[in-house]
């Protein structure tokens, strides 16, 4: 009977955590930081509510509405992922190479190159924007997947932790085009990368 309890409970926490996920994780489309600022109130005022409730449960004699805070309950647990995600996409950042285009980005390569087809292809950390060459630069922050065609008469030596300076020539992972194929843009998104870039050996 505990255990069928136990398993009830985590479900009840589970199922609405992960709806509030899937629901907002990758949402770009939407103006991500006014759902941010959403979410948050939302959530801040549901616990509000879950914390004094929890205070005065037998005084307000609250046991006489278990559906409905089983329900406020749910609520702020679906808010809760929704947040959850929103805070873990990279690309909601004020600083996110993304959302404050240059001419140039400094990268980190943080993965070691692979070679293929004369196509060198890495995964690179954004720490600086620069309008200029000559220019301070801005950080930021980021992650970029770099793809650069190679000359076969002169290889690139190109390793983990090597740093570069790229023209700001950016556009959005696409989705695959029929749902048989990978979704490229999915397994990206996994580890906060949406956005790619493709090059060539000067």
């Amino acid at each position: 009977m505990k255990t069928g309890t136990a398993s009830g409970t985590f479900l009840r926490i589970l199922l609405p955590f992960a709806g509030g996920i899937l629901l907002f994780y990758g949402q770009t489309s939407w103006n991500n930081l006014a759902l941010i600022t959403w979410n948050t109130a939302i959530c801040s005022v549901l616990f509000t509510y879950l914390f004094i409730a929890g205070l005065f449960y037998r005084k307000l004699r609250l046991y006489r509405f278990k559906g409905f805070n089983g329900f406020i309950w749910s609520l702020f647990i679906f808010f809760f992922g929704g947040l959850w995600a929103m805070l873990y996409n990279e690309s909601t950042a004020v600083d996110h190479y993304a959302n404050k285009p240059h001419q140039f980005l400094k990268i980190t390569i943080n993965e070691e190159p692979r070679l293929k087809n004369n196509i060198l292809r890495f995964k690179a950390k954004v720490v600086f924007c620069y309008e200029h060459l000559q220019d301070d630069g801005s950080s930021a922050t980021g992650s970029l997947m770099v793809a650069i065609a190679t000359d076969r008469s002169e290889r690139l030596n190109l390793s983990y932790g090597d740093e570069l300076m790229i023209p700001y020539h950016i556009t959005a992972v696409k989705p695959p085009r029929s749902p048989s194929d990978f979704d490229f843009k999915a397994w990206l998104a996994a580890q906060n990368i949406y956005h790619q870039t493709f090059l060539r050996q000067a």
